[in-house]
Order: structure tokens, then C-alpha cells, then sequence
């Protein structure tokens, strides 16, 4: 089965700040599910002005989504910081599993500027069972688009996408938040282990304001990633070092611009330019107890620690070994097919 299926329609969203709101509960069909998408309309009473972390994705602060009462997802979807791009830990999780990623946007009708669309997807990757029962569960920012207008009507569809196979499944862990990281020696955080994932990336991201992340973890500070033992897997690096090597890897991020003149022309940026203290780590699929030591090169008050697993193609086996070759039949040239003239 592949497709997308809309459930729910026409659910209404809070524009105040509000929590543990629900949506309907519906069964969804089996099969393997590659995401969940939030498909949201709003309609001003005036041409809007959004401006920093406000759009139709920011008015939602955390979201949760559970198959027949297990949470398969929990994970806050804006910064609320004054941020000039609209980059959260959705998009985080999806650079994550598969690289490249455009982050999430708002875009307005094609007759009216006073109607505007937008599609958060938050990704599962996970098969549903027969009769899954699903539910989202979400807290609401104080909407604001800059002038302190609220839409008129604000609501969300519910629609799953279902793919032939799933490429990997993936868990996200958040350590219990951190506070006053100081400067001076390490701070050393144990990183959970989960059975059969291994560690594909680690996420630090700061929630406060007057802390920049240029003064966090700048071109002085050093992170360290190892085992439980004492061996290093990730040398000392700063954070701009680590985010260099992530855009390396894995390319620019597309950020849509909240302007209506910056849909179209949506500005590529490194993670570290989209919000306020954050640092994408690869941690190259560690398995095992690992160690995260941080030294920051200014105090941070506040710091999430956001790690991201991935599924083992094989739990028991090890890396691949170096063979050498046995005889020189490999060399080049040998082989060749010797055709004659025509």
C-alpha cells in the first residue's frame, strides 16, 4: 500500500495558548507509515503580516502522537524563540533520517491574502498494526502574526502517508534539560541506549534567548563524543566545526521564508543560522554507551539534549572487515575482451 488517507478534517485549533488539547481519535489502516501530516488552514479578517517564529506551524509549542495508547512521538515543534527562520526539531529529526530537508512553511491562497495554508509532517516511520488506534495530542502558542490578529477560523487535517517499505525505523530520546552549562571543565552526560538503534545524531539546542549561538558554541568551545570506557569517537571540535561537517554531509536546508514575498524565494541555510544556541551533531551510528562532554565557550542556561536512533539492519553484526585481495586476477586490464579488426 502507498497513498496518503485523510482521517480527520476540519479539526478546530486553539489560537491562545492552551495544553493537552486532543484531536479525534480514528482508526488507521495497516501498513507501513513513513509520516503523519498536519494539513492547516487559516482565514484572516485582513492580509496578515507574519514576521519571526509566527506562522500557521508556529502556534504549536509541543505535539504528541500515539498508536493504541504507546507515544511513538513527542517532541516540540517551535523554538518561541525571536528567530529569523522557521526551523524546528521536526525538521531536525527529518535532516536526520534522510538528509536533506525543506523546512516547513506557510504559504498563502492563490485568490485571496487573507487565506493561508501550511503542512507540518512529523515523521514515524513504523509499521501500524491492524485497527491502530491513532490520536494527536498538542499544546498551543498565543497566535500572534506580528499586527495581533488571530485567523478567524484555524483548523487541521489529519492525513497519513503509507509507503511499500519502510527504509528504517528511528526513536528520539530528549535528556532532561540542562541547566547552567558552565565554561570551565566538562559537563559529561551518559547518552540513553537503545536496544537494536543505534546513535545517528545528537541535537543541542538552547532555549535562552540572550545567550546567541555564536557565544555558546562558537569557535572555542569543544564537544566530545566516546564510550563509557574512556575512547574517544567524535575528537574535540566546537560546535561550528560540527555544524560544518553536518552541512558538509547532508547539504543546505531550504527554510521558506514567512514573508509573502520570501515564499518564493526560500533562502538555504546551515542549522546553526535557524535558531537561537544549536548544534547538529553527526554521531556516525555509535552503538553502545556513549559520552557527550561538553565545554561551551559561554554559559548556557537552558540546553536541551536531543538524541536521534536509528534501526539496525543487523542487531548482532559487526563492522565490515578489510580483506585483501587473494590473487591478482583483479588487476586492471585483465579480462579485457579482445575483439579482432573488422
Amino acid at each position: 500500500m502507498a497513498g496518503q488517507i485523510r482521517y480527520l478534517t476540519n479539526e478546530t485549533i486553539p489560537t491562545g495558548a492552551s495544553s493537552n488539547n486532543y484531536m479525534q481519535a480514528f482508526t488507521a489502516s495497516a501498513g507501513a507509515v513513513s509520516s503523519l501530516d498536519l494539513i492547516l488552514r487559516a482565514d484572516f479578517a485582513a492580509a496578515p503580516t507574519f514576521t519571526s517564529d509566527f506562522g500557521l506551524i508556529g502556534a504549536f509549542s509541543r505535539m504528541k502522537v500515539s498508536v493504541n495508547g504507546q507515544v511513538v512521538f513527542d517532541a516540540y515543534q517551535t523554538s518561541n524563540l525571536s528567530d529569523t527562520y522557521q526551523f524546528d526539531e521536526v525538521d531536525f529529526i527529518r535532516s536526520s533520517l534522510n538528509g536533506h530537508t525543506v523546512g516547513q512553511y506557510v504559504k498563502p491562497s492563490l485568490t485571496t491574502d487573507t487565506s493561508y495554508d501550511a503542512t507540518l509532517r512529523i515523521p514515524l516511520m513504523r509499521a501500524f498494526p491492524s485497527g491502530a488506534r491513532v490520536q494527536v495530542q498538542y499544546d498551543t502558542l498565543d497566535f500572534s502574526d506580528g499586527s495581533s490578529a488571530d485567523p478567524t477560523t484555524f483548523v487541521a487535517d489529519v492525513a497519513v502517508n503509507y509507503v511499500d517499505s519502510l527504509q528504517g525505523q528511528y526513536e528520539v530520546r530528549r535528556l532532561p534539560r540542562e541547566q547552567n552549562v558552565p565554561t570551565t571543565g566538562n559537563t559529561i552526560l551518559q547518552l540513553p541506549v537503545v536496544q537494536g538503534y543505534a546513535l545517528e545524531s545528537i541535537m543541542l539546542k538552547s532555549t535562552t534567548v540572550a545567550n546567541a549561538k555564536t557565544e555558546q558554541f562558537g569557535s572555542g568551545s569543544r564537544i566530545t563524543l566516546g564510550d563509557i570506557n574512556g575512547n574517544t569517537i567524535l575528537d574535540e571540535a566546537s560546535g561550528v566545526e560540527l555544524t560544518g561537517r553536518w552541512h558538509e554531509a547532508y547539504g543546505d536546508l531550504e527554510l521558506s521564508g514567512l514573508q509573502k514575498t520570501a515564499i518564493t524565494d526560500a533562502a538555504p541555510c546551515l542549522p546553526t543560522t535557524a535558531l537561537t544556541g544549536v548544534v547538529m551533531i553527526d554521531a556516525g551510528q555509535v552503538v553502545g554507551n556513549a559520552i557527550l562532554k561538553l565545554n561551551p565557550s559561554a554559559s548556557v542556561a537552558n540546553l536541551d539534549v536531543i538524541c536521534v536512533f536509528v534501526a539496525r539492519a543487523n542487531v548482532g553484526g559487526g563492522q565490515p572487515q578489510a580483506k585483501a585481495l587473494a590473487t591478482t586476477s583483479d588487476s586492471v586490464g585483465s579480462g579485457v575482451e579482445q575483439n579482432s579488426a573488422i
